[in-house]
């Protein structure tokens, strides 16, 4: 009984910090490469244009 519940206590904390450093990255990446998105967006804007 003690272990399942340490075990899945675990599992939670696993999924979580996973979760937070996905954002993280996900954060981290947008404030550290802002160009890519506005070169997309320019991209995209000009076939839509043509």
């Amino acid at each position: 009984m003690g272990m399942s519940v340490i075990f899945t206590h675990c599992l939670l904390k696993n999924m979580f910090c996973l979760a937070f450093l996905l954002c993280a990255y996900k954060i981290f990446f947008l404030t550290l490469h802002p160009e890519i998105i506005v070169y997309n967006n320019d991209v995209y804007n000009e076939k839509s244009f043509v």
